[in-house]
């Protein structure tokens, strides 16, 4: 499941933040063994499902976006904190919209849907658009459309609607491809199935095979706002009468036309995306400008540059990823070695990586991204460090102390700097603090 939460079930993955938790007390050092027992093995295919969504956040324009507003939020909370003459501020901290804060949020709501709705099982019964107003911080109103879904919630008895958006496309991708991997994988309807569901009445001839559908919702979060560009194209193939043949001819049918705009220029799904992994990769060099900070920026560079790399010599490649059932297929290695896994706990917190085989004799720390979400929950008035559980589960030595949980901050004054303080004496923070609950 992808979700901003630390408790789920079987595990999760943070998007923006580049972490991966499968909730097991095995260790996850050694894949191939947990896959060869019988007990362990349903271990493989959480990690597989959560590594989906790892592949979607850095190989998509809807992906990239999530991290790019999650620095965003902190570049402009970290100004307006230096900027006051105080060397206190409240928590949770405002911020203004002088920077789109504000407008950023509302449109990543509409965007992304629904986040807490789920049910077991459901009958799709129709979409419909209604627009919502967002205020820029020029003041300037503009429309943006949500779509919404009716349905029938077959355990409650009841009609139903909810926002449908990027968790939906993203968790039936994970749903569908791990269900190749490991076959009668069951999940709930919503938000898992939803966007078959839809298609399977809107276009029932996309959905005689569920790669297509895949590569619908893939291709949809190549849009800033996926939920419309996955609607609008099942209705242009309804109007088109379209026949689909391979899964490369979706998402020619879905970029076919379409045009976005991306600082002030008209852009198509291709390029935008490439701009953006652009701006991904300089807004991640200018957080960890220090010299002592290089390999982890070369690490996040090399990530983003291999997943527009993929894209160009195999657009759907994430509907190539299972040969077999229990079978990885040989561009899901190729992919895995270019990649390699994010950073990843398990349910004990301990924490597992691998870099990008080109990139082995680097020392990479790449814990950073959550260093960034434990700045941001700092800002949103959590005062305990949410890296705490990891640093805690070190078995080489202490580095936890009692400021961990009251305020990580406070250890700046100390002689060896942990990440949260690494990063918060690197942005200047040094001397700013929360003001006293």
């Amino acid at each position: 499941m992808e979700c901003d939460a630390e408790a789920e079930t079987l595990g999760y993955y943070e998007p923006g933040f580049i972490h991966l938790r499968v909730n097991t007390t095995e260790e996850l050092n050694d894949l191939n063994r947990l896959g060869g027992n019988a007990a362990t093995a349903r271990w493989v295919s959480t990690f597989f499902h959560e590594y989906i969504h790892f592949l979607q956040d850095v190989s998509t324009t809807h992906g990239l976006v999530n991290f790019i507003l999650a620095v965003e939020y902190l570049k402009n909370a970290n100004k307006q904190v230096l900027e006051s003459q105080q060397a206190e501020f409240k928590i949770p901290l405002k911020i203004t919209n002088a920077f789109n804060s504000q407008t950023n949020d509302a449109l990543k709501r509409v965007y992304y849907g629904d986040s807490q709705t789920s049910a077991e099982s459901v009958t799709y019964r129709e979409y419909f658009a209604e627009n919502q107003s967002v205020t820029t911080g020029a003041g300037k109103v503009i429309t943006v459309p949500q779509y919404k879904v009716r349905y029938y919630d077959n355990g409650a008895q009841t009609s139903m609607v909810c926002r449908f958006g990027s968790r939906h496309l993203k968790e039936y991708m994970a749903h569908a491809i791990q269900n190749r991997f490991a076959p009668g994988t069951s999940h709930f309807d919503i938000p898992y199935v939803l966007a078959e569901l839809i298609v399977r009445k809107e276009y029932p001839r996309l959905a005689e095979d569920t790669s297509l559908v895949v590569a619908l919702c893939d291709a949809a979060l190549m849009h800033y706002h996926p939920a419309q560009l996955f609607f609008h194209t099942l209705k242009s193939m309804q109007d088109a009468r379209w026949v689909p043949g391979d899964v490369d001819s979706v998402y020619a049918f879905a970029f076919d036309g379409v045009t976005l705009s991306g600082d002030n220029q008209t852009e198509i799904p291709d390029s935008l995306y490439k701009k953006t992994a652009g701006s991904a990769v300089g807004q991640f060099a200018d957080c960890l400008k220090a010299d002592i900070f290089k390999d982890n920026v070369r690490w996040f560079e090399t990530v983003v540059q291999e997943a527009v790399a993929l894209r160009g010599e195999h657009r759907g490649f994430i509907t190539r990823l299972v040969e077999a059932p229990g079978k990885f297929s040989a561009l899901f290695y190729q992919i895995f070695n270019r990649l390699g896994i994010p950073f990843m706990t398990n349910l004990e917190s301990k924490g597992y990586f691998r870099p990008p085989e080109k990139l082995k004799a680097l020392s990479i720390y790449p814990y950073y991204p959550k260093v960034f979400q434990a700045i941001g929950a700092t800002y949103r008035g959590r005062r305990e460090c949410v890296l705490h559980p990891f640093c805690e589960a070190r078995t080489d030595r202490k580095v936890t102390n009692e400021h961990c949980l009251t305020g990580p901050w406070e250890r700046v004054g100390l002689p060896e700097l942990c990440p949260y303080a690494q990063i918060w004496k690197t942005w200047g923070l040094a001397g700013k603090r929360p003001s006293a609950p």
